[in-house]
């Protein structure tokens, strides 16, 4: 495959497990999680761990990188959303709209 992103599934939902992208002859596996009965997610790409962390509405609203050791050093990322789920702010690299934490496909 030259390009795109290939999405693959873990059961029979259609929230992806996992992704896999094809950009200029790179591959880069993609791997959601829930955690906290589904209130929080984490996206592990590239070695790196980011805590998604979602609005009582399911809009990703905060990112935490998440150190091999040590502490979090801080927030990545902060949207805030109006109360039709609209942003307001800018979106991070990564945003999947509203319900982010289920990552429907």
């Amino acid at each position: 495959m030259n390009g795109g992103t290939r999405y693959r599934y873990g059961d029979t939902s259609d929230n992806p497990a996992w992704t896999t992208n094809y950009v200029n002859q790179t591959t880069t596996v993609t791997r959601f999680e829930d955690v906290i009965g589904g209130d929080l997610g984490i996206v592990i790409e590239k070695g790196t761990v980011k805590l998604s962390v979602n609005n009582p509405h399911g809009d990703t609203v905060a990112t935490v990188t998440l150190p091999s050791s040590g502490n979090a050093r801080g927030i990545d990322s902060w949207s805030s959303f109006d109360e039709y789920g609209n942003p307001t702010t800018s979106l991070p690299e990564r945003y999947f709209g509203s319900m982010a934490n289920l990552v429907r496909r």
